[in-house]
């Protein structure tokens, strides 16, 4: 699964590199400085040393966090440092509420990009293969507020290159931060990083959909002190109020669920009704299933005059394993092992709730026992997941354990 984070310029040439590297070489204060170049051949260098060059001609604009800056001024009052920005612009992303779906905190594992990608409007085209073409490059060891750090490396994950994999810390939360390296200060310019989601096949079962949040913002972030808004010689130029976008949900996964609809089921004049719901992912070679274990809930829907009401749900006292399957009748009951109980005189129809993919359902009513009955009917339950959007709202389709 991917997503992205785009970042877009409110007006150009608001996207700037921290300044042109020449001239003579200066200690930023604090150290770990990053050396950046208005175009990136052959990779991004980190380094303790800044070498903006001279940018003292007053009213000139260079298109970068440093402004006006003379290397020649000495360290009286701290006029050598005059000007002189900590960082180009950085962009935060900022996530919450990642779901760990392995259970134990490492079951999904997210990735970003060291670099932008390609967008087409609907998927990636590619993850930029080398420095020298992004116009943003993420930053490792940035403090809670977005600061200081250096350039990232990355690895290849499956055919993707130059990806990092994204520290998750609790409550699914993680903060990422990219500092812009080089961009056209005549065009209003937007930057797209690419994330990318993997899941286990087999973890913890959702019970309930759940969706990340995703805001973004500029950075280094602060809240408003005295100390913050005031000149400064050691906080990072430039800095911003911490106020990040409202959020939005990058992705949504779905429960992996089947929805099976048993749509008339009676236990009345005479007749009753059995049941059967198979767990048919057990690994087949000709269809290379993934097995999958889950339990199945029994809704009872009933709206009839004069007719018993509906009982309350029933879910079965353990998971249904791959290659199983669970029995009931309206008058009996299930097998003790699975804790379902009779609804003596219901008609209506049911709905079971499956936590796995590739449930199915099988009833049968009949007046009598096998062998004495007259009247005999058979239906295959109707799966219910598609199209995404029907009266469940899930899909088993689409695997999200």
């Amino acid at each position: 699964m991917s997503f992205r984070a785009r970042f877009t310029e409110g007006f150009a040439s608001s996207f700037k590199p921290r300044g042109n590297p020449a001239g003579s070489s200066i200690a930023f204060p604090g150290g770990n400085g990053l050396q950046l170049a208005p175009a990136l051949a052959g990779g991004y260098t980190a380094s303790t040393l800044y070498t903006p060059g001279a940018q003292n001609t007053p009213g000139q604009n260079t298109f970068t966090e440093t402004g006006f800056y003379n290397p020649n001024f000495t360290t009286t009052n701290g006029l050598n440092v005059a000007g002189l920005a900590t960082q180009g612009t950085r962009l935060v992303v900022k996530l919450s509420n990642i779901p760990l779906l392995g259970g134990t905190g490492t079951g999904s594992v997210l990735y970003a990009g060291i670099f932008e990608a390609a967008y087409n409007g609907t998927a990636f085209t590619g993850s930029v293969a080398t420095g020298g073409a992004s116009r943003v490059v993420l930053i490792s060891g940035a403090d809670a507020n977005g600061a200081g750090g250096t350039a990232a490396t990355g690895s290849t994950v499956g055919n993707v290159a130059n990806l990092s994999q994204v520290a998750v810390g609790t409550g699914g939360t993680a903060t990422l931060v990219y500092e812009v390296v080089t961009a056209d200060p005549n065009v209003i310019e937007s930057v797209d990083i690419p994330f990318f989601v993997a899941f286990p096949s087999q973890g913890a079962p959702l019970t309930t959909p759940t969706a990340p949040a995703m805001t973004g913002e500029l950075g280094p972030f602060y809240t408003p002190t005295p100390t913050v808004i005031n000149a400064s010689s050691t906080l990072p130029v430039p800095r911003f109020v911490d106020s990040p976008l409202p959020p939005q949900a990058p992705f949504v996964i779905n429960p992996c669920r089947t929805n099976l609809l048993f749509p008339y089921v009676t236990n009345q004049a005479g007749f009753d009704t059995g049941m059967a719901i198979a767990n048919t992912s057990l690994s087949d070679p000709a269809f290379a299933t993934v097995g999958l274990t889950g339990a199945c809930t029994l809704n009872f829907f009933a709206n009839q005059p004069g007719g018993t009401p509906a009982p309350t749900k029933q879910t079965t006292a353990r998971q249904l394993a791959p290659g199983e399957t669970v029995t009931y009748t309206l008058n009996f009951g299930s097998p003790s092992a699975y804790g379902l109980t009779p609804v003596a005189g219901f008609q209506g129809y049911i709905i079971a709730q499956c936590d796995f993919q590739y449930a199915h359902g099988f009833a049968f009513i009949t007046d009598g026992p096998i062998g004495t009955a007259r009247v005999a009917e058979g239906y295959l339950a109707l799966v219910m997941d598609s199209p995404v959007g029907s009266r469940t709202g899930y899909t088993s389709e689409v695997l999200a354990h």
